[in-house]
């Protein structure tokens, strides 16, 4: 079962820390968190020795335009980062990069990794569920855990 919560950015208090039958917690953290300290959370779980069995997986709803609008910042776009922390992830990046020169008819980047194609590779090989169940249909794979479940 997964648990949401809503948390002030500099609290920890909703993350887990005994790993007693939680598979997936949802952190609606207001405001912008620096990788760094969302690095020093997920280094947080080696002292409960959870280190190999936890992923952090931080996204934006939304991308942005890299045309600048007329009051000087961007519109909302398609196509934007996912960044995943943990013990069980292979770094890297996986996916193109975006080519300036190749903007849908919108002005929106060009994404070559669904985000559908992330969470089916969290669902399957770091959950261990069946992810086209849940999901609906099956993606090209990410392969970046380091250790199916």
């Amino acid at each position: 079962m997964a648990h949401r919560a809503g948390v002030d950015q500099g609290s920890n208090n909703a993350l887990p820390q005994g790993g007693r039958g939680t598979p997936a917690i949802a952190l609606d953290i207001g405001g912008t968190k620096t990788a760094a300290a969302l690095v020093s959370d997920g280094g947080r779980f080696s002292a409960y020795g959870m280190a190999d069995r936890v992923m952090i997986a931080t996204w934006s709803e939304f991308g942005r335009r890299p045309k600048e609008n007329a009051s000087g910042g961007t519109d909302h776009g398609t196509a934007s980062p996912i960044f995943l922390i943990g013990d069980g992830v292979k770094g890297g990046l996986y996916g193109e990069t975006p080519n300036l020169a190749k903007l849908d008819q919108l002005g929106n980047l060009s994404y070559s990794v669904d985000f559908r194609a992330v969470y089916q590779e969290i669902l399957a090989s770091h959950l261990g569920v069946d992810a086209k169940e849940i999901l609906g249909q099956s993606f090209d794979r990410v392969p970046f855990v380091k250790a199916p479940a």
